[in-house]
């Protein structure tokens, strides 16, 4: 198997208005091929979950805007078998790790404290800081 990120079988349009016009969303250096399910920087893929590509998709079809963790977890189990909802912090906390060991450092996934998460690009996300 290659090491491009696959999702488990999640639609790319489901419920997204317009997603599917797009093929790829670019946020900094990294691209989302919303067509191939593939994530990559600098044009090299980065791998990632299955989980961890749904929630990159998400966050990347609604750039700029709050996505909430409610959102987050339908649009991973769609109310079937769904988990406690602060997984999705342990899924976005993983997703930052990696994201971040393949740009160099750069912060792409913004808290907003008490609302959800926000897709931005590196230079508009404060660090987060290190414990």
């Amino acid at each position: 198997m290659s090491p491009l990120a696959v999702a488990d079988g999640v639609s790319v349009a489901r419920g997204i208005p317009g997603s599917a016009r797009q093929s790829a969303i670019r946020t900094g250096d990294l691209v989302v091929d919303l067509e191939t399910r593939v994530v990559s920087a600098d044009d090299e893929p980065v791998r990632l979950t299955g989980k961890e590509y749904c929630i990159l998709e998400l966050l990347s079809l609604r750039k700029g805007a709050i996505v909430t963790k409610r959102m987050l977890l339908d649009h991973l189990y769609g109310g079937i078998d769904e988990p406690e909802l602060n997984i999705i912090d342990v899924f976005v906390c993983h997703l930052r790790k990696k994201l971040a060991q393949v740009t160099g450092g750069n912060h792409y996934i913004e808290t907003v404290w008490g609302r959800g998460y926000r897709m931005r690009d590196p230079g508009q996300v404060p660090p987060l800081p290190h414990p």
